[in-house]
């Protein structure tokens, strides 16, 4: 599927709930599923081999729980999920191989929270900052698993700019960035 925003949702009156999707091979210039700053629940639903030529290869804001993202790209920040002005949760949710050319290869955001919890990540790469994740705000982080992820330059796990980091539970290795962190 090639699009602008194959999924776009926008001044909403309920929060929308996607559950038991798989969304596979989607070439957009935003995201396979795009949410103009308002919340979203994406519910065991799958994300493999999706591509943003923007932010948020898979999801651009939104919560996701019980969710696998795989081999996602963004060619700027958020390689599986962009949150921007939001406050999200990624609760047992599993991201492996996905990559952003910028920023978070799995996740970035910025100007809100987010609670991560019961999550994997492994072989998520970003080329500047933040293998997992860049963050403006803040992040509580529970019970995840953070293997084999890199940050070109800064922060193997994360980086987080301005903000402050709760990690309770966790377990990290081989993480790497070529500068620090």
């Amino acid at each position: 599927m090639s699009a602008a925003f194959p999924m776009i949702f926008r001044n909403l009156k309920k929060t929308p709930l996607i559950m038991n999707c798989i969304f596979m091979n989607c070439h957009t210039v935003g995201s396979t599923i795009f949410v103009d700053n308002e919340p979203l629940t994406i519910t065991n639903c799958t994300f493999i081999n999706n591509h943003a030529e923007y932010h948020g290869g898979a999801i651009w804001c939104g919560s996701a729980v019980n969710c696998t993202f795989i081999n996602n790209t963004a060619s700027l920040m958020g390689g599986a999920i962009m949150l921007t002005l939001v406050d999200a949760e990624v609760i047992n949710s599993t991201f492996e191989n996905n990559k952003a050319i910028a920023d978070g290869g799995a996740i970035g955001f910025i100007g809100g929270n987010v609670k991560i919890e019961g999550c994997i990540f492994t072989n998520n790469t970003a080329k500047l900052h933040g293998g997992v994740f860049v963050s403006t705000l803040g992040a509580e982080i529970y019970e995840s698993t953070f293997t084999n992820n890199s940050g070109g330059e800064r922060g193997g796990v994360m980086c987080v700019y301005g903000g402050k980091v709760m990690i309770e539970n966790s377990n990290f290795a081989n993480n790497t960035a070529s500068e620090s962190g």
